[in-house]
């Protein structure tokens, strides 16, 4: 599995951020709950239970997200006091990667993060690591090209360098079919300063 470091400025990473809403993966490593999950990325008890508003399981709003268990294959939408993710986000399945070739048991969580938990976390999650598809990945930047491209500043995988905006969408679009580790540095878009 390909991992990808990106580094932009802060409007790159902005605009990464809505990326986020489309769904994205995590790893868990065996049934967990909503909490222990969010807490690997930094979000405390107090943030889930002041500021998430509602908690889509599987396409159905969760009556209590603190008691939720969150188990592999599943779909999570994460929204804010007041708002309504869209229908879309919400459907488990779809492009839910398989383990295989994973390290380490478990498997993937779907997570989509709407409108006050997008600006509050969406940095949280790109600064520690999410698993997309290249391809999902490589239509994103292509569809965004003219406003990326001048804040982007590189990308590393493994050990070669991607310094141009072009050579990262080209790599993508090598790997398509591949899930790859995405993760942001030097990109200032973390709202929400948990403890």
């Amino acid at each position: 599995m390909e991992s990808i470091i990106i580094r932009g400025t802060k409007k790159f990473g902005l605009r990464m951020r809505l990326l986020l809403q489309g769904g994205f993966f995590v790893k868990i490593p065996a049934p967990v709950s909503l909490g222990v999950m969010l807490s690997t990325f930094g979000i405390n008890e107090e943030y889930i239970s002041s500021r998430i508003g509602t908690v889509y399981y599987n396409s159905l709003p969760a009556e209590n997200p603190q008691g939720l268990i969150v188990s592999c294959g599943s779909a999570i939408a994460l929204c804010g006091p007041m708002d309504a993710a869209p229908v879309s986000a919400l459907q488990p399945g779809g492009n839910i990667p398989s383990a295989k070739g994973a390290t380490g048991p478990g498997g993937y969580v779907k997570i989509s993060l709407f409108d006050s938990v997008l600006e509050d976390t969406g940095g949280l999650f790109l600064s520690r690591g999410i698993f997309i598809g290249a391809g999902e990945l490589a239509v994103f930047l292509k569809e965004n090209e003219n406003f990326l491209n001048r804040f982007y500043m590189e990308a590393v995988t493994g050990s070669r360098p991607l310094s141009t905006f072009l050579q990262l969408i080209g790599f993508l679009s090598t790997h398509e079919k591949d899930m790859i580790l995405l993760m942001m540095r030097n990109v200032d878009t973390m709202k929400y300063q948990g403890e």
